[in-house]
């Protein structure tokens, strides 16, 4: 995991997916998450 982390562009398939979705207010609302859970964190990038 570390040698791919620092040789491989892409990150692994978990955050591939996960970090997309978790950054997604839509997600949220979509499956009715709440601020503070796994896949609404309270410090999650917002653009």
């Amino acid at each position: 995991m570390r040698v791919s982390a620092k040789t491989n562009p892409h990150s692994t398939g978990k955050w591939r997916v996960n970090g997309a979705v978790q950054n997604s207010d839509a997600f949220g609302k979509a499956f009715d998450c709440t601020k503070g859970q796994p896949m609404m964190p309270t410090d999650a990038c917002r653009v």
